[in-house]
């Protein structure tokens, strides 16, 4: 699998999962294979404004997050969503 095929599997698959929640369409930010044949791909969007975002009372705004994609180079099918930091600590 080369890297743009990884890169289309993540944006459809965290697509999917979030859909409503999406204020922005993903955005690529980085992207690596590890030695285990897993592409990891950074994806960087605009989450869609909630009352959970105001603050003291203040407009919901939108919040800007980073997830990480892992791909499976042989299957071709995205296997897991994780935090930035999660990714890193799993390695």
């Amino acid at each position: 699998m080369e890297a743009k095929q990884a890169i289309e599997v993540a944006k459809t698959y965290l697509t999917e999962m979030l859909e409503g929640d999406l204020a922005s369409a993903p955005r690529l930010e980085e992207i690596w294979r590890d030695n285990s044949a897993i592409w990891h791909v950074i994806l960087g969007f605009y989450r869609t404004p909630s009352d959970f975002s105001a603050v003291a009372g203040l407009k919901p705004f939108s919040t800007y997050e980073r997830k990480v994609v892992r791909v499976d180079d042989a299957n071709k099918v995205a296997i897991s969503i994780l935090d930035p930091i999660r990714d890193t600590l799993d390695h």
